[in-house]
C-alpha cells in the first residue's frame, strides 16, 4: 500500500512538472509575440526617421518650389529642418525606449529558456525513475515466484528421497522376489532420473534467482542516484524560479534608483547653470524622464525653435556642462574628466551673458578648458590664446 501511495505521488509530481513547463512555454510565446510588436514599432519609427532625414536633405538642396516655382528662402528651410529635427529627436527617444524594452524581453526569454531546459531535464529524469521503479516492482514479483517454485521443488525433492528410501527398504526386504525387485529397481531408476532432472531445475532456479538479485541491486543503486539527481534538479529549479521572480526585479529596481539619482543630479546642474546664463523668471528649463530638455516660458511648455539665438545656446551649453558633470561624477574610470572642449559656446550671447561665462567656467573647476570661438571678449578670460587662420584649403596656426 505504501509503495502504491509513493508511486501515485511520483506520478503527480511528474504531471506538475509537465504543467509547469506548459505554463513557461505559454509565457515564452507571449513574450515572443510582444517582441515582434516591439520590432514592428521600431521599424516604423526608423522609417519615420529616414523620411525626416530625406525631407531635410531635399529641403537643403531645394532652390525653387516645384509647384509654385517661387524661391525657397533660408528661413523656410531652417523652419522645416528644425521641425524635422524635433521629430527625429522624439523618434530616437521612442526607439531608445523600445530598445530597452526589447532588452528586458530578451532577458526574460533567456530566463524562461533556462527554466524550460531545467524542467526538461527534470521530466526526463522523472520518466527514467518511473520506468526503473516499475522494473524493480516486476523483478520483485518474479523473485517471489521463484522463491515459491524453489520451495515446491525442495518439497518434491524431499518426497522423492522419502519414496526412494521406502523402495530401497522394500527391495532389501523382498530380495527373493526377482520380479518385484526388477520392478522396484526400474521404479528406483526412474525416481533417480527424475530427482536428477529436479536437481538441474533447482540449480537453474537458484542461478536465475542470483542474477535477478544482482539486477535488483543495480536498480536500487540507480534509483538512489536518480533520487539524488532529482533533488539537485529541484534545487536548481527553485534557484531559477528565485532568479526569475525576485533577482531580475531587484536588478530592475536598482537600475531605476540609479537612473533616478542620475536624473536628479543632471536636472539640478542643468537648471543651475541655465539660470546663471539666463536671468529670466519667465523662462525655465528641466529634464523629462528620458533626459530630454523641457523648456517652459510663462508657465507653458515651448519648443527650441521659439527661443532666441542666445537662449538656444544657453540651453545647449547648460545641458552640455551638466552632462559632463554627471558623467565625471558617476563614472570613475573616465580619463578625460579634467578636460573640457567647447566649440562656439557663446553663439548669440549678449555682452552680459559673456561676462557670466567667466563665472560659469570658474565654477566648473576643471584643470583644462579649450574654447573654440570667434568672440574677442573671451580672450580676457583665458590663460593662453591660439589663433588659427584658414586661407583656401590651408589652415595655419598664428602664434
Amino acid at each position: 500500500w505504501l509503495s502504491k501511495e509513493f508511486e501515485d505521488s511520483e506520478k503527480a509530481s511528474f504531471e506538475d512538472l509537465k504543467k509547469k513547463k506548459e505554463s513557461f512555454v505559454e509565457q515564452r510565446i507571449k513574450i515572443f509575440e510582444n517582441l515582434e510588436k516591439i520590432n514592428s514599432r521600431e521599424s516604423t519609427f526608423i522609417a519615420m526617421k529616414s523620411n525626416s532625414n530625406e525631407i531635410i536633405d531635399k529641403i537643403s538642396r531645394l532652390d525653387n518650389c516645384p509647384v509654385c516655382l517661387q524661391t525657397v528662402n533660408d528661413s523656410h528651410k531652417k523652419k522645416v529642418t528644425e521641425k524635422e529635427n524635433l521629430k527625429i529627436v522624439n523618434i530616437e527617444e521612442q526607439v531608445a525606449k523600445l530598445s530597452e524594452l526589447k532588452r528586458q524581453r530578451k532577458e526574460e526569454l533567456k530566463v524562461l529558456d533556462d527554466e524550460i531546459k531545467v524542467l526538461d531535464e527534470s521530466i526526463n529524469q522523472q520518466k527514467v525513475l518511473l520506468v526503473r521503479k516499475e522494473q524493480l516492482h516486476q523483478y520483485k514479483e518474479k523473485k517471489e515466484k521463484l522463491m515459491k517454485e524453489q520451495l515446491r521443488l525442495e518439497k518434491e525433492q524431499s518426497d522423492i528421497v522419502k519414496e526412494s528410501q521406502e523402495l530401497t527398504n522394500l527391495l532389501n526386504s523382498k530380495k527373493g522376489l526377482q520380479e518385484k525387485y526388477s520392478e522396484a529397481k526400474q521404479l528406483l531408476d526412474n525416481i533417480k532420473e527424475k530427482l536428477k532432472v529436479e536437481e538441474i531445475k533447482k540449480a537453474e532456479k537458484i542461478r536465475e534467482k542470483k542474477v535477478l538479485e544482482e539486477v535488483m541491486q543495480k536498480l536500487i543503486v540507480e534509483i538512489a542516484n536518480k533520487e539524488a539527481s532529482k533533488k539537485e534538479l529541484s534545487f536548481v529549479n527553485e534557484l531559477t524560479t528565485w532568479l526569475m521572480k525576485f533577482f531580475l526585479n531587484l536588478i530592475y529596481l536598482m537600475e531605476k534608483q540609479i537612473m533616478l539619482s542620475i536624473h536628479q543630479e543632471f536636472n539640478e546642474h542643468f537648471q543651475d547653470w541655465f539660470n546663471i546664463l539666463i536671468e529670466d523668471e519667465n523662462l525655465n528649463v528641466r529634464l523629462d524622464e528620458t533626459f530630454s530638455p523641457i523648456i517652459e516660458q510663462n508657465g507653458y511648455e515651448t519648443y527650441m525653435v521659439n527661443l532666441s539665438g542666445g537662449e538656444k545656446t544657453s540651453v545647449a551649453l547648460a545641458y552640455r556642462l551638466a552632462l559632463n558633470k554627471v558623467i565625471n561624477e558617476f563614472i570613475g574610470l573616465v580619463k578625460t574628466k579634467d578636460l573640457l572642449i567647447l566649440d562656439e559656446p557663446t553663439d548669440g550671447f549678449s555682452s552680459e551673458q559673456l561676462d557670466k561665462i567667466r563665472d560659469l567656467l570658474e565654477q566648473l573647476r576643471i584643470k583644462q578648458i579649450i574654447l573654440v570661438s570667434h568672440e574677442p571678449k573671451l580672450e580676457s578670460y583665458v590663460d593662453h590664446i591660439i589663433r588659427v587662420h584658414k586661407e583656401g584649403h590651408i589652415t595655419r596656426i598664428i602664434t
